[in-house]
């Protein structure tokens, strides 16, 4: 799913920001993505550094926690948005 959303949103001109794994990087890129991001314990930080003031659109597709992730989007990557950005968990590609 993380890849299918990764080709999407490149193909139709998006930002796409990506978190993976360091030995994955290579292979995410090669998917679409502008910008990989490694994975990490605060994901909110690490996409804060590329995307200040939010993103636009957000695809996890390794939804472990759904409330978590929806907390997660309202309190951090939604407040304000670069218009153009997406970010999709290549975690399942």
């Amino acid at each position: 799913m993380g890849q299918y959303a990764i080709q999407l949103g490149s193909h139709a001109g998006l930002r796409v920001v990506a978190d993976a794994r360091p030995e994955d990087e290579e292979l995410v890129r090669g998917f679409g993505a502008s910008e990989v991001i490694a994975r990490s314990d605060d994901p909110g930080a690490a996409f804060r550094l590329v995307a200040p003031f939010g993103v636009d659109g957000l695809i996890d597709a390794a939804v472990i926690d759904a409330n978590a992730l929806v907390q997660f989007v309202i309190a951090e990557l939604w407040p304000q948005s670069d218009s153009g950005m997406a970010r999709a968990n290549a975690a399942s590609a």
